[in-house]
Parts: structure tokens; sequence; C-alpha cells
């Protein structure tokens, strides 16, 4: 028997300017709702304050690779559920994966790779055992 991994959920309304003049979202805006799921995740879900993950001076974590697949187009005015997960925890890098769904329609799928840099040598470095410990709990 497999257990599912953990997931974060937010509701995320497209917004009026998010759309192209055919009223479809834009195609890259799936990455800003991947990421304000993401930022929520850290904070919320990991319980990680914002400046601690997103600025710390000493510690970068950049999206090395993303890739989107899309499935139906995103409406202004509607909200859609961004569910995230983290995929894969490794030494020194993570993988994170959302569905961006209307209900039971899933509209798009986003995968993003982050890596753990230290900023000034700039390069990359374990995880920390505390961030480790956190986020072990969302495999």
């Amino acid at each position: 028997m497999t257990s599912e991994s953990p997931t974060f959920r937010l509701s995320r309304r497209v917004r009026f300017q998010e759309a192209d003049p055919a009223g479809i979202s834009f195609f890259g805006n799936v990455y800003g709702m991947h990421h304000e799921a993401y930022e929520n995740w850290v904070s919320d879900g990991l319980k990680i304050a914002y400046r601690e993950w997103f600025l710390n001076p000493a510690l970068g974590i950049p999206v090395v690779k993303s890739e989107a697949d899309y499935y139906a187009p995103l409406m202004p005015g509607k909200t859609y559920e961004v569910v995230i997960r983290l995929e894969k925890l490794g030494q020194t890098s993570f993988v994170l994966s959302s569905d961006i769904s209307d209900g039971p329609k899933k509209c798009a799928t986003i995968r993003t790779i982050h890596v753990f840099l230290d900023t000034k040598a700039g390069t990359k470095v374990e995880i920390p055992a505390r961030v480790r410990t956190a986020m072990s709990a969302w495999v």
C-alpha cells in the first residue's frame, strides 16, 4: 500500500490584467501561481520565515529547471486551486510540482527544481539540517 505525499493548497483567482486579448490567462502566469503557492508553503507549511528563506544573504535557493504542461485555459475572474507537493528531496536540491485545477478539471501542472547555494562562493551546499527536517514531513 502506498501513501500519497502531503500537499499544500492555495485558492487563487486569475486577475483581469493576467489575461491576453482573447480573455485567457497568459501561459507564463502559471509559474506565478506555482511560486505564490511555494511562498505560502514555505511560510505556512514549513514554518520558515519568509525573510530567512527568500531574503537570506548567505543562502540562495534558485530555480534551476522548470517545466509546465497545459491542459485547459485559465480564465480571468475564476478561482483555481493550486496544489503543491514536494516531489523529491535530495542532498542539495528539491523538486516541487503543482497542479492547477478548476474543480475536478486539471488545467496545468508545473514542476520546478531548486538548489541550495552558498551565495558568496556560488556553489551548491547541502540542505541545512533544520530545513531538511521541516521538508521531510512533506515527502
